[in-house]
This record gives C-alpha cells, sequence and structure tokens, in this order.
C-alpha cells in the first residue's frame, strides 16, 4: 500500500462503484470477512471481460517501490510467498541483485516442493497475477476450484507450508481460506511436530487480542504484536529489527 496499490477493502469498494451493486451489499460482506463473496457479486454484475480489465489496470500499473518491502530481501534471501497479484516483489529483490530464478503460480506450482529445498532464490503468487485469469484465486468460484479436495493449492498450503518455520507480513490472516487448511493441519498432526511460524499483528482497539492469538496459534502462527498507530512504520522497525539482529525467529 506504501506503493499505493489498493488494499484489498478499498479496491472492491472501487470496483463496486462500476456496477450496479449497493455498496452497502459489499461492506456487510467485507464486515464479517467474505471477502471471496463480495468480489464475486461484483464479478457476476460486472461481466468477466470488465472485472479482469479493471483488476489489470489496477495492480499491473508501475508503480515506485517504497516502504518496508525494501528490507525483505535483506533477510530473506530464498523463498517467498505472496498472494499479491502486482509485481512489486520481483522488482524489489531484481534491484538488490537478487532477482527470482523460479516465479511460481499456486495453481501451476505442483514442482514447489523440489524447487524450494534447492535454496535457490524463487517467489510463488499463491494466487496469481493480475493479469491472468486462469491462474488467478480472487472471486468465491475461484476460491472454491483453487482449494478443492486434492488441488495443487491445497496441497501447497497443508504441506509445503509447514516445509520451514515463515513469517507473515502484511496479511489481514482474519478467517481466510488459507488459515483454516492450516489450522486444519496443525489440529491432524500436532503443534509439536510442525514448524512454528510467526506473523506481525497490529493490536487493534476493542479487539478480543486472546481470542485473536487463539485462533492464529491454532495455525502454529505466534503473533508479534505492534500497535496500530502507524502500520507502515511499525512494520519498518520490526524488519530493521530484524536486520540488525534485535528480534530473532
Amino acid at each position: 500500500m506504501p506503493s499505493e496499490y489498493p488494499g484489498w477493502t478499498r479496491y472492491l469498494r472501487s470496483v463496486c462503484k462500476e456496477t450496479r451493486i449497493n455498496l452497502d451489499k459489499i461492506n456487510g460482506l467485507m464486515a464479517v470477512g467474505r471477502y471471496e463473496e463480495a468480489a464475486q457479486v461484483l464479478f457476476d454484475d460486472m461481466g468477466e471481460a470488465s472485472f479482469n480489465e479493471h483488476l489489470r489496470i489496477t495492480f499491473c500499473r508501475k508503480r515506485d517501490v517504497k516502504g518496508a518491502i525494501n528490507y525483505i530481501p535483506m533477510i530473506f534471501k530464498s523463498g517467498v510467498i505472496t498472494t499479491n497479484f502486482d509485481s512489486l516483489l520481483e522488482e524489489v529483490y531484481a534491484g538488490q541483485n537478487l532477482k527470482f530464478e523460479e516465479v511460481m503460480v499456486g495453481n501451476s506450482a505442483s514442482e514447489f516442493p523440489r524447487l524450494s529445498a534447492t535454496g535457490k532464490p524463487f517467489l510463488l503468487k499463491l494466487h496469481g497475477h493480475a493479469n491472468k485469469q486462469r491462474d488467478r484465486v480472487l472471486t468465491y468460484v475461484e476460491y472454491e476450484s483453487a482449494y478443492a479436495e486434492k488441488s495443487i493449492l491445497r496441497n501447497l498450503v497443508s504441506h509445503a507450508f509447514f516445509g520451514k518455520s515463515m513469517l507473515f507480513i502484511g496479511c489481514s490472516l482474519s478467517s481466510d481460506r488459507t488459515l483454516r487448511l492450516m489450522a486444519e493441519y496443525v489440529q491432524e498432526f500436532g503443534h509439536e511436530n510442525l514448524p512454528q511460524h510467526y506473523a506481525f499483528v497490529s493490536l487493534r482497539e476493542n479487539e478480543d487480542r486472546f481470542a485473536r492469538r487463539e485462533q492464529l496459534v491454532a495455525a502454529n502462527i505466534f503473533p508479534i504484536w505492534y500497535e496500530n498507530t502507524d502500520h507502515d512504520e511499525a512494520i519498518e522497525a520490526l524488519l530493521m529489527a530484524l536486520v540488525d539482529g534485535d528480534i530473532q525467529i
């Protein structure tokens, strides 16, 4: 977002302006975490061609790389996984002479376990690119297909995600498919038998921090809390602390 790409709430509201759908309906769905359904409602009203073009124009537009993302290549030299549709990670890694040797898309990443074991720089775009609908995961129908039983994406989340510890940055980590699937895997195999993950998580006003922690720990994700006063500044400070060795995970 520091590079001026919209977050999902803002983006879906902007799409809504191009449809006949009442914004209150979209806000209502998002308020209860039903982003997939909100995107599907907009997709169905707008039509496939217009929806895809709106997404492409928004997230394929060239932007200056700003903010905390610039610190990521300093810490993570090999594997990066994203659900974002833009190309900022490709740009920032190439700009620091760490160009990804492999860029994989979730629905086509059956070789991910083998490639990730090589230690070479790779990027897994879990939900695809903004300019390719075939491998994209955004609407409810696309999620249903991508996370179907025995699908490549489902296998990636339930197995490859637990190959090593991960740090989640800039993720809402609310009740989404990836988090639920991770929790199912932990429930099956047990916390003590799987790598621990960590996440930078904001302390939101009036939020039940203990319930939030329990939700994350169910997926073996342990929160590193920060005050929700200046999100970008806080993330940068935490990443700088990782670079300097003041935080170890």
